[in-house]
């Protein structure tokens, strides 16, 4: 992919994939829709070892709105909890690096944040 001009997306891979997808790649990798999963565990979220990798490589990690990844199922999340989620990724590899995530046909409204 990386031959081809491809950005590598590791969105749905688990933890270990993520870390050794960043290991072998020799060009910025992405997550596209994600959230931190020091402010929520759940299996899709990111760690804080890959945000760490991620800062020099000039990565790129999109926040998602979906409230499955911010709060937990069936939960109402709010503008206050994404930004939480922002700030987090701002303070620990800077604002460059942190973009509105994608995905929204897994998910329906109300479950947006709100």
């Amino acid at each position: 992919m990386e031959s081809k001009k491809m950005i590598v997306d590791v969105a749905n891979m688990n933890q270990e994939s993520m870390i050794e997808t960043y290991r072998i790649s020799k060009k910025p990798i992405m997550n596209s829709h994600t959230n931190i999963m020091s402010i929520y565990q759940e299996p899709r979220n990111v760690s804080d070892e890959f945000l760490d990798r991620l800062d020099p490589s000039d990565g790129l990690v999109g926040l998602s709105l979906n409230s499955d990844l911010l709060i937990g199922p069936n939960a109402h999340a709010n503008i206050d909890q994404f930004m939480d989620q922002v700030e987090y990724v701002k303070d620990r590899i800077g604002d460059d690096q942190v973009a509105l995530g994608s995905c929204y046909h897994s998910f329906s409204y109300p479950r947006l944040v709100q």
